[in-house]
């Protein structure tokens, strides 16, 4: 279905993903790793009126949109942030973003600071290449690249 193609009455009809928010300890740090690491940048940022958090919507190329959130006094994630040990909670595992050299961008993002939890490696059984990196708060992000085929 293409985008002037109307789906039919009572058809479900998801468009994309529209963002992605994790919850950060410090705002910040965050955006300034997030700026450093991922080239992002603020397209909004604000204070809630009467509530204790402020709120970010970083811009982070082509249409992925990321929402930060500072609630003060919130906790950390239950478990680590090793890529095995987070699937053993239930809930948020990790990010993931679409590269074309997962090996380059690793390196290059390990040189602007980024922490690597997983290096790059091959999953035959989905037919990709990943590496995970960790923002300050220990949040997964994947870099994601298919494989060749043969």
């Amino acid at each position: 279905m293409n985008k002037t193609t109307q789906a039919p009455p009572g058809t479900l009809s998801l468009k994309s993903l529209h963002h992605v928010a994790l919850s950060v300890a410090d705002m910040d740090r965050s955006i300034e790793w997030y700026e450093r690491v991922l080239d992002a940048n603020v397209r909004l940022s604000y204070q809630m009126p009467d509530h204790p958090v402020r709120i970010a919507f970083l811009e982070l190329g082509g249409d992925i949109e990321l929402e930060l959130i500072e609630f003060e006094g919130s906790q950390a994630y239950p478990t680590g942030s090793m890529p095995d040990e987070v699937v053993r909670t239930q809930g948020y595992a990790h990010i993931a973003f679409a590269v074309d050299d997962v090996v380059a961008t690793t390196e290059l993002l390990r040189r602007r600071g980024a922490g690597v939890a997983w290096e790059p490696r091959d999953w035959a059984e989905s037919s990709l290449r990943t590496a995970n990196l960790l923002d300050p708060d220990g949040n997964i992000v994947e870099l994601v690249e298919p494989l060749e085929a043969g």
